[in-house]
């Protein structure tokens, strides 16, 4: 079967993760960034949990309150992944994704030595 397929785009709130419940392939872009708390703090983002590949640039900015990215431990693809500047964020790992993707990770003091 064919993989279920969405635009990317920016989620900011649980509507935005809601829109790509199911997805495993992402077209373009996925910006997770000023997230509100409703959104980093609850259970929405696990609609974000069948997403395998994004075509794109993952990029995880500017959430003072994401603790980790277990939401997406299906992904093993992306062109590029930037974790950056999320201070509360206490795990990075992405268990499934592909070691061969770029990963940058700054900006959150929790995790310590990311290099």
């Amino acid at each position: 079967a064919c993989p279920v397929a969405c635009e990317g785009g920016l989620v900011r709130t649980a509507a935005d993760a809601a829109r790509l419940q199911g997805c495993q392939l992402i077209r373009g872009s996925l910006l997770l960034s000023t997230m509100d708390t409703a959104l980093a703090t609850g259970t929405a983002l696990r609609a974000l949990s069948d997403v395998r590949h994004v075509s794109g640039v993952l990029r995880v900015e500017d959430n003072p309150e994401l603790v980790d990215l277990s939401f997406l431990a299906n992904l093993t693809h992306a062109a590029t992944v930037y974790v950056v500047d999320n201070t509360a964020l206490a795990s990075a790992l992405l268990p499934s994704l592909d070691s061969s993707v770029p990963m940058t990770v700054a900006g959150s003091p929790l995790l310590g030595c990311t290099s």
